[in-house]
């Protein structure tokens, strides 16, 4: 069973932690970090609790099969409880978790699914991150993981903005599918007010009071 954490890993402890992931599975997989610990990759300040990575279907056993031949991994035989552990001692080991669509991760995943590179790590590309985080933030069952989640989308709603390269038409088409005008609408009005400003800027929504 996944160990209790007695501190969050830092920024550094969790990119490093990647950096190991992508080393370990090289050329072989196609996987990409999602989840926070993607946010956090990009910039953002947030702790994150372990690392995601999702892999087409059919892709774990592979994944697993390179994390259990690399020394920094520890993968347990019954339960495939993943963890990575750091040189020094006195640094807690962080959690590793393989995802595959649609079961464990929301959306669709491909070896062809656009990626970001973060040095040599690859990340889900930040709009797909953003459409997985608007499908669960309003799904989700506790506070707690709603605020996160929200603040992930304000994070990633302003990198967006800040990487023009990144939102062409087709991008913001898959982003669309999720991030409707009601759901946007919805999400203002019960969630994350503060975030119309960004929505509008993407050209994803209008202030009523433009339209009024």
């Amino acid at each position: 069973m996944p160990h209790t954490r007695t501190t969050h890993p830092t920024p550094q402890q969790a990119s490093e932690a990647a950096r190991a992931l992508a080393s370990a599975l090289g050329e072989s997989v196609s996987y990409a970090i999602v989840g926070g610990a993607a946010c956090s990759l990009l910039g953002s300040l947030r702790q994150t609790e372990d690392i995601d990575f999702v892999v087409p279907q059919g892709g774990t056993p592979n994944a697993r099969s390179l994390l259990r031949q690399s020394a920094n991994f520890n993968v347990q035989p019954r339960t495939n409880y993943t963890t990575y552990f750091f040189a020094l001692p006195e640094v807690e080991p962080i959690d590793i978790e393989i995802l595959t669509p649609p079961s464990l991760f929301k959306g669709e995943y491909t070896a062809q699914s656009p990626i970001v590179f973060v040095g040599e790590i690859r990340v889900l590309h930040p709009i797909d991150i953003l459409a997985s985080k608007c499908d669960s933030v309003i799904q989700r069952s506790t506070a707690a993981k709603r605020s996160s989640d929200s603040n992930d989308i304000a994070f990633l709603l302003d990198y967006i903005i800040k990487h023009e390269d990144i939102r062409g038409e087709a991008e913001l088409g898959r982003l669309r599918k999720v991030a409707t005008k009601e759901w946007i609408q919805y999400y203002l009005q019960n969630m994350e007010p503060d975030t119309e400003e960004s929505w509008v800027k993407l050209g994803l929504y209008t202030s009523p009071t433009e339209t009024s």
